[in-house]
């Protein structure tokens, strides 16, 4: 690319938004690219300059074919003319509160090597547990592996991702959690199995921090993340030399008999080392991770439908029902056709998988859960098909719930559940199910339980006492009331949804008690078992 004559090259702080001719000279030290439904296909990069200052870089997907062959990880390269903007986003990859974008007038040109360092930056175990640093900024980890737990597969945006669990420590003998998700798994899991005796060092570059219930832990941020196993770096080898030669060995959860990963004890021995939190715990949360819970099904929710009509090839691929136009003949005894946008064709064969809604109790609150097939499967023991009889259609009366379904409420499950970023701060209300721990069935008033697991009904549940219930004379809906002694109610209503899906707040000091509506059976349900 020929250019005119060369402007003053800045260092990447010295950058502003108030102009585009910018000239800087960096090396590239991260490259991938990253797809959105927004923005498309883009390239992202981290640069530094000599002086280690780094700063994030992006080439919109309009330009990605045009630059991707100048931009090589490793490389020095002169760059010159770009926008600059304010770097947003919960995590930021530099410190750096800008962030550049190459446009059409952008060159990129080769530049002499200014060094072969890696320009690291790692924190200390102890900054991160002593919230010494900025969890809004990806950060260096380098910690020894001592410990690796089985790998599991979950559910995350409708799609199967590889989760590990491993343990950390650096010099000082501090330690920490990390949570390796994708492709990084089956990496850490090999290097652990042929690590033998010798002492694993993990560099996790550009890793999230984060806060669960007071206890940090660190994470790769997917593509955005970089992790190596016992690089040959300077700094990789003083960190080894810093850690104290006590003997200790690498624990692996895990055997490997021929390609197969045979889990050595039960994933449920994990969770145990977790408190279990009551759901009024569970929504005054205001970070993102997994949360423990035992509660006890009090209803079905009607308003969402309770499984999904799917491909038999794709099941995760909703299929939508062909209906036929006004003056079109379906011939007698033909099969409902379905359009599958993944087999971009017509089908006649498909499956009903669970995405099931339920109301969920426990001493102090109640909330929404949601379960997808795997797990929904778990707690009904049958298939969705088999509930239906056989006859998959899309759902006529909400409310007529096959007997599977119905047997539900009253039962007491533990669960792992997701707290996402919807959940926060009053927002969305209903919660993913990640795993079911265990399945207690009709609680017993004799059963010796905790707070969060004793059986109760939804209106003790708001007032903490009994309330008066008040029959309309058409013997079909019941009003229940309950007050807090200040006047404020705690529950809130769930079947008002606002267009962006989140659930009106109704709480309020001034506010009268909340009324809500709920069908006799299923209070005569609930009732018995009070």
């Amino acid at each position: 690319m020929a250019m005119e004559a060369a402007q003053p090259v800045s260092l990447c702080t010295e950058v502003k938004p108030f102009k585009i001719g910018w000239r800087i000279q960096v090396k590239i030290l991260h490259l991938w690219k990253q797809y959105a439904t927004t923005s498309r296909e883009t390239i992202e990069m981290i640069f530094s300059d000599v002086e280690g200052n780094k700063i994030h870089g992006s080439v919109r997907k309009q330009d990605v074919k045009r630059y991707e062959r100048y931009l090589d990880v490793g490389a020095w390269k002169f760059i010159q003319n770009f926008t600059v903007a304010h770097a947003t986003g919960h995590y930021r990859t530099t410190p750096n509160p800008y962030k550049l974008a190459f446009i059409k007038e952008t060159f990129v040109l080769p530049s002499a090597n200014l060094g072969d360092g890696n320009y690291l930056v790692p924190v200390s175990f102890k900054q991160i547990h002593d919230a010494k640093v900025n969890e809004s900024i990806l950060h260096d980890i380098i910690g020894q592996v001592i410990a690796v737990g089985p790998m599991e597969e979950v559910d995350t945006q409708n799609k199967k991702q590889k989760k590990l669990e491993i343990e950390l420590r650096d010099g000082s003998d501090d330690r920490i959690g990390c949570t390796l998700w994708g492709t990084m798994v089956v990496d850490m899991l090999a290097a652990a199995e042929g690590a033998g005796e010798g002492t694993l060092i993990c560099l996790l570059r550009w890793a999230k921090v984060k806060a669960f219930q007071e206890v940090k832990t660190v994470s790769n941020a997917y593509s955005a993340s970089v992790m190596l196993i016992n690089p040959p770096y300077p700094e990789i080898t003083s960190f080894a030399n810093s850690i104290a030669n006590d003997g200790l060995i690498l624990s692996i959860a895990f055997n490997k008999p021929d390609t197969q990963l045979v889990v050595k004890k039960e994933q449920e021995e994990y969770w145990d080392l977790f408190p279990t939190s009551t759901i009024s715990e569970v929504l005054a949360l205001d970070t993102v991770g997994n949360a423990k819970i035992m509660c006890t099904v009090f209803a079905i929710d009607t308003d969402m439908r309770w499984y999904y009509i799917a491909c038999p090839k794709y099941q995760h691929n909703k299929v939508k029902k062909v209906i036929p136009g006004l003056n079109q003949k379906v011939p007698p005894g033909s099969k409902q056709k379905w359009f599958c946008a993944k087999c971009n064709a017509n089908i006649t064969n498909v499956v009903a998988r669970f995405k099931l809604h339920v109301k969920m109790m426990d001493s102090t609150r109640d909330t929404n859960l949601m379960l997808f097939d795997s797990l929904a499967k778990e707690i009904v023991q049958a298939e969705a098909s088999e509930l239906l009889g056989g006859v998959i259609d899309e759902i006529e009366d909400p409310d007529d719930l096959p007997e599977g379904l119905q047997a539900l409420c009253g039962k007491t499950f533990q669960f792992v559940i997701a707290v996402d970023k919807a959940n926060l701060g009053g927002g969305h209300c209903t919660y993913k199910v990640i795993k079911v721990l265990s399945i207690l069935g009709m609680i017993d008033e004799t059963e010796d339980l905790t707070d969060s697991a004793r059986d109760v009904t939804p209106s003790e549940l708001i007032s903490g006492e009994p309330s008066v219930l008040m029959l309309e004379d058409s013997n079909e809906v019941l009003l229940e009331e309950g007050m807090l002694n200040e006047g404020t109610p705690i529950s809130k209503k769930r079947n008002e949804i606002v267009a962006d899906g989140s659930l009106d707040d109704l709480e309020s000091g001034n506010k009268k008690a909340c009324l809500r509506e709920v069908k006799i059976e299923k209070i005569e349900k609930m009732k018995g078992m009070a």
